[in-house]
């Protein structure tokens, strides 16, 4: 028997109020259930966290009976906070436009969205749900801005998509020199948020120019008091307060440095570039300028439009995966899903043991693996999800494991996750859990049902199978790797049904797979063509790869393609691999 220690759930008994009801709170009720559910988050109230989730996706839900302007209000605002971590071009942004501008869009768009961010599919909970309306509450507690839609200034729009920063810092005037200028001019309040675990290029610079004003995102120009910017009579200490903040500036990013190196050189030897003091801060000022403009476009393009740290730290774990469909004989689509981990994929970081071996963990040579798939309906919501746990030694890979559906809905919805831990043996031959190495989810949304018309021709998808020598098909195993070599033992499987009796009483059907370079559309593919009968209407058939030909490092794509040569009715279907030399 396994016995699985050391799980936390987030649930539990909650007394009586509104986050003990499932049911549709009424319109009236929005703001005080606004201000409810803020409350919780403010206090830290963990175990409510599951009901709240619940309430917020009610109070979405009676966003178009909103009738008061409190309730009205605080609908618009949510509304506001899930514009700032959608993506522009998400399906279901444009529900969300229309919702904003109160033209009648779609609140169960916005709702389904919610269920496909859920970063952790085998729990009973959306923690991305629990961890926006935390952010929110942390922003309206901490960076209000009353005047604002949003409730927020800049650093609250950018705590509530990214969460909180690695790294805050002020720049300030730290020079005794300059301090003691009697000229010298304060620096605006300001603060510098770098957010390294997304990318290299994560980090804000916020300044607020008056104790009236928000604090807005800005650039290092912003940072210069305007009064050095526009006098000549003070140029020589604006050259050594922009040194001194590009110092500064330069430790949170390196596209800083090269200002900072111009001006610390022309401080330490002046004149030594034979320009002006003035010549040069103008021509220093117009290059930090478009510097600034350049790294603001790219960062547009890199950053995510929002970040969740659900996953608490923990290493990315990516399996090794293929699927395929298949059709049963009572026109249900089974889908199967095959995985295997590798002895790297399991290995944790030396970074990560030390890290955790700090916190009291103690490693072991055995690893928990834990395996759930999350069933969705049609709105994504979670129906029933199912567990398995795998015990994996340090070293070694863990075979291929495959997990089948059999379903008669017309669209499959899919959300699988794998958790690595430490596993420990106890005396009673049970294994507990121990700290959490790393985690991994996927998602198969809208996977379409096979064609059960049996006058439609229809074909499974493709499984790659690993082919030893001497191995038989039947004793294969699946391959669910990217990567084929020359010598790669690769053979496909598949299944074809709805065949058309023909001359004979028996089905004529044509087999072609070609091999094509994802890349290069022009490179000639490598092409196969068969003619096959049968006395059955279903067909199962192997194909043996031989790549020995193929000469390039690159992705292709196998296609399978099935025709009938009774009705002329053709199906095809296609896998891709990563092929090297």
């Amino acid at each position: 028997m396994l016995r699985i220690i050391g799980f936390i759930a987030l649930s539990g008994a909650l007394g009586t109020g509104a986050f003990a009801q499932a049911a549709r709170p009424p319109a009236a009720s929005i703001a005080a259930l606004d201000q409810q559910i803020t409350q919780v988050f403010r206090e830290k109230r963990v175990r409510a966290y599951p009901h709240v989730e619940s309430a917020y996706l009610s109070l979405l839900r009676s966003i178009d009976t909103a009738m008061s302007v409190e309730d009205r209000a605080a609908a618009r605002r949510h509304l506001h906070y899930i514009a700032m971590v959608m993506a522009e071009g998400d399906p279901a942004r444009p529900s969300l436009e229309r919702l904003l501008a109160s033209e009648g869009g779609d609140i169960e768009d916005v709702v389904s969205w919610w269920h496909r961010q859920d970063p952790l599919p085998a729990t009973q909970n959306n923690e991305r749900i629990q961890e926006h309306l935390a952010r929110i509450a942390y922003a309206l507690e901490h960076y209000a801005y009353k005047d604002h839609e949003h409730g927020v200034d800049d650093r609250g729009v950018i705590y509530i998509r990214l969460g909180a920063p690695i790294r805050s810092k002020q720049i300030k005037i730290v020079s005794v020199g300059i301090r003691m200028n009697p000229y010298s001019a304060k620096l605006p309040a300001n603060d510098l948020w770098e957010y390294r675990q997304i990318d290299k290029e994560a980090h804000y610079l916020f300044v607020r120019s008056s104790r009236h004003k928000p604090y807005r995102i800005g650039t290092a120009e912003d940072l210069i008091p305007r009064e050095l910017i526009a006098s000549r009579r003070r140029v020589m200490l604006l050259i050594p307060i922009m040194e001194e903040v590009f110092a500064q500036l330069a430790l949170a990013h390196p596209h800083y440095g090269t200002t900072y190196d111009a001006l610390n050189s022309y401080v330490t030897v002046p004149g030594g570039t034979g320009t002006s003091p003035y010549q040069f801060a103008r021509r220093t000022l117009n290059k930090m300028r478009l510097d600034d403009d350049f790294y603001e476009e790219n960062r547009k393009h890199i950053i995510p439009v929002a970040y969740t740290n659900a996953l608490h730290g923990a290493l990315p774990l990516t399996p090794a995966l293929r699927w395929a469909r298949f059709l049963a004989p009572d026109g249900q689509t089974r889908v199967e899903v095959y995985w295997g981990l590798s002895a790297d994929d399991l290995t944790p970081t030396r970074h990560l043991v030390r890290r955790l071996e700090g916190e009291g963990h103690k490693p072991t040579s055995r690893y928990l693996i834990t395996f759930a798939v999350a069933r969705r309906n049609t709105r994504f919501a979670t129906e029933a999800i199912d567990t398995h746990h795998f015990v994996a030694t340090h070293g070694r890979r863990l075979r291929t494991q495959t997990w089948s559906l059999a379903s008669a809905s017309p669209m499959i919805h899919l959300a699988m996750q794998w958790d690595q831990r430490w596993a420990y043996l106890e005396d009673d031959g049970n294994v507990s859990a121990g700290a959490t190495l790393k985690m991994g989810t996927h998602s198969l949304d809208s996977l379409a049902a096979l064609q059960a018309d049996p006058f439609t021709l229809e074909m499974s998808d493709i499984k790659p199978l690993s082919m030893p020598p001497e191995a038989t098909f039947e004793e294969a195993a699946v391959y669910p790797f990217a990567a084929l070599t020359p010598t790669t033992p690769v053979a496909l499987y598949f299944e074809v049904y709805h065949l058309t009796f023909g001359e004979n009483d028996a089905v004529h059907y044509s087999l072609e797979y070609r091999v094509e370079s994802v890349k290069n559309q022009n490179r000639n593919p490598l092409a196969v063509a068969s003619s096959h009968s049968g006395m059955l209407r279903t067909a199962k058939e192997y194909i043996s790869l031989d790549l020995s030909t193929w000469d390039r490092s690159e992705p292709i794509n196998i296609t399978v393609r099935v025709i009938d040569e009774v009705t002329g009715q053709s199906v095809e279907r296609s896998i891709r691999f990563d092929f090297t030399l």
